[in-house]
């Protein structure tokens, strides 16, 4: 896709280490996984409520932002932010 940077606002970090502490099994394993790959990325200090701080910032910046929630994804799209998500555990898809 051409991308050679990624950026993760610390409220993300913030979530994920929560999600570490309260969840269990799937979402467990999948926010540690999540958290191994944001110590890859450039932690930007911009707090709040995660989702809000990526719409906010995606949308400033003209950022694409890389989310399988599907939630999120709506509020993106709304705003006409591209989406990147996984899929088949191995491969990426990108929506304008």
């Amino acid at each position: 896709m051409g991308y050679n940077e990624f950026i993760v606002p610390s409220a993300v970090v913030d979530e994920l280490n929560m999600l570490i502490k309260r969840s269990h099994g799937d979402q467990k394993a999948a926010s540690k996984v999540a958290l191994s790959l944001c110590k890859r990325c450039n932690i930007i200090d911009k707090s709040g409520v995660a989702d809000d701080v990526i719409l906010d910032l995606a949308s400033r910046l003209k950022l694409p932002v890389l989310t399988n929630d599907i939630g999120l994804q709506k509020r993106l799209q709304k705003c006409e932010v591209p989406i990147i998500r996984l899929r088949q555990r191995n491969r990426l898809e990108q929506t304008w």
